[in-house]
């Protein structure tokens, strides 16, 4: 029975060790997202959710329950955060889309005033 007792334990460190890294990983995502550096942040997503499901392969027991709600807890505000960067730069890159595509009509106007006047 010992043994069993021992693999147990050491599911809920590892589970816990994945939490840490998964929270590791979102405050990496977010120092990426405030650079603008949205390719980093989509790769370091995808190595977040790896960690998440293998953290979730194995059942929270009662004794890790309280840390695993908070360390759900403190990765739900980070995703908060990062979020509303993302919304930010979203905009961002929609105003710059429009303003360049002004522009565009401004120069293509003034190419075909030059032409006409030819």
């Amino acid at each position: 029975m010992v043994p069993t007792v021992s693999v147990e334990i050491e599911d809920q460190v590892s589970q816990l060790q994945l939490l840490a890294e998964s929270i590791q990983l979102t405050r990496d995502m977010l120092d990426n997202a405030r650079d603008g550096n949205w390719s980093s942040v989509s790769d370091l997503e995808l190595l977040r959710r790896d960690v998440l499901k293998r953290c979730f392969d194995s059942t929270v027991t009662a004794d890790n329950s309280e840390v695993v709600a908070e360390a759900l807890a403190v990765i739900l505000h980070l995703n908060e955060e990062l979020v509303s960067l993302l919304k930010r730069a979203r905009q961002a890159s929609s105003d710059a889309s429009r303003v360049s595509m002004k522009r565009r009509s401004a120069v293509d106007s003034y190419q075909e005033s030059l032409n006409t006047k030819i």
